[in-house]
């Protein structure tokens, strides 16, 4: 009986361990209310064993906008225009050679992103929803 119960609590310790949280850098904004001066962007990520337990930074711009972990999602309002969203490169996670997704985004409306696994980058890239 007590050797279940310290599997089970060291289980329950290494699925905390293991969770990632999402920390965003900017101002949060909501999804559904987007100004008519400024876009609302949303970029989730989408669950993935590979790499589950890291996070995964997002730029704008080259501006870092956060760190999303498994299941994540940051939301933003910036202004209209060009935008390029990339990831930072990040050892087994993200390479050097993913081409950012460079988009024009317009003032009122949600763009959603999202951050999947891509098999044959063998990295994590930004595709649009």
């Amino acid at each position: 009986m007590t050797r279940s119960l310290l599997c089970l609590m060291a289980a329950l310790v290494l699925l905390l361990v293991g969770c990632t949280s999402t920390k965003q850098s900017v101002p949060r904004v909501g999804i559904n209310a987007p100004s008519s001066e400024q876009a609302v962007i949303s970029v989730e990520r989408k669950y993935s064993r590979r790499g589950g337990m890291r996070q995964i930074t997002v730029l704008d711009n080259g501006k870092e906008v956060g760190k999303l972990g498994n299941c994540g999602r940051l939301t933003w309002a910036r202004p209209a225009g060009d935008m390029t969203l990339s990831l930072q490169p990040s050892f087994w996670m993200v390479k050097d050679s993913v081409t950012p997704l460079e988009t024009s985004v317009t003032p009122g409306e949600t763009h959603r992103y999202s951050v999947v696994w891509d098999n044959q980058q063998n990295s994590f890239v930004v595709v649009a929803e």
